[in-house]
């Protein structure tokens, strides 16, 4: 009996363990921030490194005892330590996700974990009870069987025992003295980490609430501002309505900010080291792209730096079917629906790009309506900036202009009632052409098309440059 029980306190210590390599990653992962890699604000670093320095201080807790004591509980205590030590490395995370991302979930965590933590100790206390002499006749012991049960069975009853006793009186009355004063202590202990907990809940909704509140206050700041400079009830309709949205999207608008941030903040950073940056950042996004998926750094640096930036709310179009646009957008944050006519016809998400015909073919109508289903952040690039950096790439823009007319024939096929062998208009046959006719890539290789004006059956037959 006294072997299994040393098996399962071997199980306890590599239960340990791995909550210290868990630690460990925790520390590697600060640590590259300390490294410099990521850039923060002086107080995030100080937390930081406050957290760094008290994992180092755990790990060497855990370390020393062997190399003077040769003791084999000694370190299994330094293990204890640092398992009741975690609660306040998850305190300076709270207060680092509290201050930059505004959560407030991590005192529920860690609280959820002092249950958990505590549930093993008394748990592994009543286990041990039950292995000693004198508390065998008592119901209140694990039962004979238990002990001659596998390791991690006897485990999970001396967790779920644990549990039990910590949130309720537990399954069987104590009968020894030492039973009694054990199973008070037990309870004591549930009352103050269930407490805890209820404390913990009620300052999450506290926090969920003040939030609420600070954005009724501008609401309400904002209306009486509307009233007082006598603003036209439709128009502040209008307003109300996007209060309103901003207060159900809270969560979505900050993840905007922060995406609009990041390009305010290149801004003022040296050109050499916003440039490298930004083709880190935005290479994915332009090079998936039939259109620009052969070009190189310099000329993605160049076409995200032309950009320009927009927030749409919920709901607002982006792009209406039907009529003319110069401007294609990236989509870096939110969803959008695609729809024609009255039917939705699929979503895009983050990563995504619509319009990117008009940047090539000026002036052609829209295919489809493109509406924000939530806030969203778009990169808009028209047909101006884009001509005026391809201007130094002519062999880019002649690739690019080659994918443009195979897209054009794809969306008039597949999405327009203009089937193989009908004419399309001629306005849009004209747009067309006149954008080959200013590429000389193009003139020899389809001078026999462009000859045939806007006369020219559909599909068109382009041969590649």
């Amino acid at each position: 009996m006294e072997s299994s029980y040393l098996s399962l306190v071997t199980f306890c210590d590599q239960f340990t363990d791995l909550i210290l390599l868990v630690g460990v990653v925790l520390k590697i992962f600060y640590g590259r921030h300390e490294d410099g890699i990521f850039i923060t604000s002086q107080g995030h670093k100080a937390r930081q490194r406050n957290l760094v320095d008290i994992m180092t201080d755990l790990l060497c807790l855990t370390s020393f005892p062997e190399r003077i004591v040769p003791n084999t509980y000694i370190p299994r205590l330094a293990r204890t330590l640092v398992v009741i030590k975690l609660p306040a490395v998850l305190d300076l995370l709270g207060q680092t996700l509290l201050e930059e991302y505004k959560m407030n979930y991590v005192g529920v965590f860690r609280m959820t974990w002092w249950t958990f933590y505590t549930s093993h100790l008394v748990g592994l206390s009543w286990l041990k009870c039950s292995h000693q002499s004198g508390f065998g006749s008592s119901p209140w012991v694990a039962p004979h069987e238990l002990m001659e049960a596998s390791i991690r069975h006897q485990y999970a009853h001396a967790l779920f025992w644990g549990f039990d006793n910590l949130s309720s009186n537990g399954s069987a009355e104590p009968s020894h003295e030492f039973e009694v004063w054990f199973q008070l202590l037990v309870s004591f202990l549930g009352t103050l980490i269930f407490a805890q907990v209820v404390a913990e809940l009620q300052n999450l909704l506290a926090f969920q609430r003040s939030n609420r509140e600070v954005m009724q206050e501008k609401r309400g700041a904002m209306l009486r501002t509307l009233n007082e400079h006598k603003v036209p009830s439709d128009i502040q309709m209008r307003v109300k309505g996007l209060l309103d949205l901003l207060a159900q999207s809270q969560e979505d608008r900050m993840k905007i900010d922060k995406e609009m941030e990041v390009k305010e903040t290149l801004d003022s950073f040296p050109d050499d080291l916003r440039d490298t940056l930004i083709t880190y950042f935005n290479a994915g996004f332009i090079s998936k792209m039939p259109f620009f998926n052969n070009l190189n750094d310099e000329v993605i640096t160049r076409l995200w730096k032309v950009m320009r930036p927009q927030v749409n709310e919920p709901g607002s179009t982006i792009i209406q079917e039907g009529q003319k646009g110069n401007e294609m957008y990236f989509l870096l944050s939110g969803t959008v629906t695609v729809s024609r006519g009255q039917t939705i016809v699929g979503q895009l998400d983050r990563g995504s790009y619509f319009g990117e015909l008009a940047i090539v073919f000026p002036e052609t109508t829209r295919t489809a309506t493109i509406q924000a289903k939530m806030y969203c952040a778009l990169s808009k690039l028209n047909k101006l900036d884009f001509d005026r950096v391809m201007v130094d790439y002519p062999d880019y823009e002649g690739r690019i202009i080659a994918q443009a007319v195979t897209q054009f024939q794809k969306v008039y096929t597949l999405n327009l009632p203009h089937l193989p062998g009908h004419h399309i208009p001629a306005e849009e046959m004209t747009l067309v052409l006149g954008a080959l006719r200013q590429m000389p890539i193009f003139q020899e290789a389809m001078s026999s098309v462009l000859d045939g004006g806007s006369d020219v059956s559909w599909p068109l037959s382009v041969p590649a440059p």
